[in-house]
């Protein structure tokens, strides 16, 4: 979720998945504020965070602040690889410390982050010119490969999914049964 937002600030989705991931101290009510600030003045949630600190009675207004500074370095290493900007987020989060004092199965979820890192030098090595956002193209199309092979389902987008990527408008339509 870190690198989808790092590739597409407007991914709030990814971006409330993550904010307080690792624990920063904003919680929920804090959250609830920032996604408010972006309601009222029409800003995404990543914007709000900037602004996040000026909110009175935020609470992690300061940590929200430092996120999106984290995020906007992240952002200015765009010419980097892609696992380069993955240890970069990795090391600023503190995540792997984080998985360690976690009290659930930390171990899983270090080999976890350690396989995908993995899979992230593999796609570098075969591609000519890598990039964040075409890697997690790459890994969404797989996932959704590595479903149903019967030949008989249908591959559906949920609204989440298509408000984050780069569809500059998304139609829905609505279908019932009978009349």
């Amino acid at each position: 979720a870190y690198l989808s937002v790092v590739s597409n600030p407007d991914d709030s989705v990814s971006l409330s998945r993550i904010i307080n991931v690792p624990n920063r101290g904003i919680g929920d009510g804090g959250f609830a504020k920032i996604e408010a600030l972006a309601a009222a003045e029409g800003l995404s949630l990543y914007q709000a965070l900037a602004r996040a600190e000026a909110l009175a009675g935020v609470r992690g207004g300061k940590a929200a602040v430092q996120l999106h500074a984290m995020f906007e370095r992240c952002r200015a290493m765009a010419q980097s690889q892609p696992s380069e900007i993955l240890e970069q987020i990795l090391s600023s989060i503190g995540y792997i410390d984080y998985l360690l004092k976690d009290e659930s199965p930390g171990e899983s979820r270090i080999e976890n982050v350690e396989e995908f890192m993995n899979s992230l030098r593999d796609y570098e090595e075969a591609e000519a010119e890598p990039s964040t956002s075409d890697f997690l193209q790459q890994i969404s199309l797989y996932s959704a490969e590595s479903g149903d092979d019967s030949g008989e389902a249908l591959n559906l987008i949920t609204l989440h999914n298509a408000k984050g990527l780069e569809f500059r408008v998304v139609f829905f339509t609505g279908l019932e049964e009978g009349t």
